[in-house]
């Protein structure tokens, strides 16, 4: 169990930059001249750009995780990536429902930001939901030999450390204040 640990303490940062990674590829994809932050990818005035190619850039950082997770239900190989993908997208969201329930809609996830308010709660619940619902398929598929207890625990602690890294991603993409 402790290689396990390490390993997905290893995929963090990696699969942290692969997202972000595919989100500056869909602002290039666009014509866009992305910057890439250690957080987020920053193309701009987004309002210059159709709500089609706004879409483009916006979905392509997820579309590396769905990536990650169709590779790990096909070959078992890749479980721990796409079930630490999978946490990297439920982290945010759950987030953002327990912020949404709390009137707070500003804060947008890659999921919920091209909605509209008031339909933010429900995209981010539903994400949640699938996300969780992934994880715990492949938390089966990568750790069949450990109890339940630990594979909730696996389950939520990816989650939580995931959760902390992107606050301390966020916070030093403010304190570096970016040119």
């Amino acid at each position: 169990m402790p290689k396990k640990i390490i390993l997905i303490l290893i995929l963090i940062p990696i699969l942290s930059f692969l997202h972000e990674s595919g989100h500056w590829l869909g602002a290039k994809a666009i014509g866009a001249e992305p910057k890439m932050r250690l957080q987020h990818v920053d193309m701009g005035d987004e309002s210059r750009f159709s709500p089609l190619q706004r879409s483009i850039w916006n979905w392509s950082g997820p579309a590396v995780n769905y990536a990650a997770i169709a590779a790990s239900l096909i070959n078992p190989w890749f479980s721990p990536v796409g079930f630490a993908m999978a946490c990297h997208r439920l982290a945010p969201n759950v987030f953002a429902v327990f912020l949404y329930i709390g009137g707070r809609t500003s804060f947008t996830t890659d999921e919920t930001k091209q909605f509209s308010k008031e339909r933010r709660i429900w995209v981010a619940l539903l994400f949640s939901i699938l996300y969780l619902a992934i994880a715990v398929i492949l938390t089966a598929k990568w750790l069949p030999d450990i109890g339940m207890g630990y594979k909730i625990g696996a389950l939520f602690g990816c989650t939580i450390v995931w959760f902390g890294y992107l606050i301390l991603l966020d916070f030093l993409d403010k304190r570096l204040q970016w040119v």
